[in-house]
């Protein structure tokens, strides 16, 4: 994904003025104008162009270095840090740590400007829960006394610090806040529960001193490895996530975006006080634990989300019980925007193997709305008991149905679309007033296959929209 100018170029930005030593005695002291680059909560970098000659320079959440891209079509670039030089070929990246760096082209300098630590945050930790830095020796916190405050605040210097190796956001533990920012701009997060904890992914509850009367939940994207790829993927999929969901108006059946960091590759929404349909099952049969008035408010929240991101060009690509949250009051909520893309731009990955429709299987390229209406459909399938949960079934590798020679996943994905085919069938004997509108989500041939706004409309002719 290419990012845009605009999330490139970083907001906080000024020309200072500032003396060159070294001026002959007599003379008046050469000042020049300095321009100074600051992160901010927008954007994640900067782009810098000459005539043929553009790179991207990315900041890292997690360490005091840019990473440079070379997206030049035939320009190699000549970095210098310091003492140290190194040549940047077109299309790869490479690290640049703190001090004064240089960019060359054909041995004559384009560009100079150092690089400076990154801002460091006050952490208020809870004085009973006090950590010692990794590898230390310290004693283990004492109790409170009476009338003393449980909290301290620790400003982290340079030579030791707690959350120096990684991003402060995934290293925060629950009770711990975070100030982040100063000024107008600037908020604390406190962090409360932790909801999910991924390898690419941390997500937890939160109080934001925007919002003192509401929890919000926090959705921090990680970086997965140590190189400068791993890195600009991380923000890429933040910078992804962020566009589509920001995107979005507000919809009750749509988790609403309240804002975001780029400074911490974070994410905030609301907190739906609800769990997805994932968690409310039966433990032993694994059915869902509703019942069909649910199961219709369920198809009808979600219709109605599909009908208003399809309409917004956007498509899901991860429909899924994990993904939609329900409880009678608020109804279904969808989440999780981080697969999502604008209609006719697919990724060739991503999704969940289960509710991928039938044409995936000839071209990942068919990918769209109707991939979002097969999978609801199959997610129907399973809140009124027609399959067992697929994901307690047979699983294949997404990226193997078209990049390996291997036909084990294609031929576990047949039998699997060979199952809900089967169940479909078998729909027009069930006496479900939804079992017509499931069968019209899950037509195999996708030009056939019902769209959101007219599954709405169907709905609402046959009265299965009232509850």
């Amino acid at each position: 994904m290419t990012p845009s100018r605009q999330e490139l170029i970083l907001a906080r930005r000024k020309l200072i003025k500032v003396q060159l030593d070294g001026c002959p005695e007599g003379r008046e002291p050469t000042r020049v104008s300095v321009l100074v680059v600051a992160p901010s909560a927008e954007q994640v970098g900067c782009t810098i162009t000459h005539d043929d000659v553009i790179f991207h320079l990315y900041s890292d959440p997690g360490k005091d270095h840019l990473i440079l891209y070379n997206v030049c079509s035939v320009e190699t670039l000549g970095v210098r840090v310091d003492k140290e030089s190194v040549q940047v070929h077109p299309g790869y990246p490479t690290f640049l740590s703190k001090g004064s760096c240089a960019i060359e082209v054909n041995g004559i300098t384009l560009v100079e400007f150092e690089i400076l630590p990154r801002p460091q945050w006050n952490i208020v930790v809870p004085l009973a829960t006090k950590r010692p830095a990794p590898g230390s020796d310290s004693p283990p916190p004492k109790r409170v006394k009476s009338g003393e405050s449980a909290y301290r605040a620790i400003v982290f210097s340079r030579g030791q610090q707690l959350f120096s190796a990684d991003n402060e956001l995934v290293k925060l533990a629950k009770g711990d806040t975070i100030h982040i920012g100063s000024g107008d701009k600037g908020y604390r997060l406190t962090r409360h529960e932790a909801i999910a904890d991924q390898a690419n992914s941390s997500v937890w509850q939160a109080g934001h001193s925007g919002m003192p009367a509401e929890l919000i939940v926090v959705k921090v994207v990680k970086t997965t490895g140590k190189d400068e790829v791993d890195v600009i993927r991380a923000t890429e999929a933040w910078m992804h996530e962020k566009r589509i969901h920001s995107s979005l108006g507000k919809h009750s059946a749509i988790l609403r975006m309240l804002g975001s960091d780029a400074r911490f590759h974070s994410i905030y929404t609301e907190h739906v006080n609800a769990e997805s349909l994932l968690c409310q099952r039966n433990r032993v049969s694994d059915h869902f634990s509703g019942d069909a008035s649910d199961a219709q408010k369920i198809l009808a929240d979600i219709a109605s989300a599909l009908y208003f991101i399809h309409r917004n060009s956007i498509v899901h690509n991860d429909i899924k019980p994990g993904n939609i949250l329900y409880s009678p009051g608020r109804g279904a909520v969808l989440i999780d925007f981080g697969l999502s893309f604008w209609d006719g731009n697919p990724s060739s990955g991503g999704g969940t193997p289960w509710y991928l429709p039938p044409e995936f299987l000839r071209d990942w390229k068919l990918r769209g709305p109707p991939s979002d209406i097969w999978a609801l459909g199959v997610v129907m399938l399973w809140l009124l008991g027609h399959i067992p949960l697929p994901e307690k079934t047979s699983k294949w590798l997404i990226s193997s149905i078209h990049h390996s020679a291997d036909k084990k996943a294609s031929t576990t994905m047949k039998q699997w679309i060979d199952i809900i085919e089967n169940a479909r069938s078998k729909l027009n004997q069930a006496e479900e007033p939804l079992s017509h509108i499931i069968g019209d989500l899950l037509e195999r041939n996708m030009k056939d296959r019902i769209v959101a706004a007219t599954l709405i409309a169907r709905m609402s002719r046959e009265g299965l929209l009232q509850m």
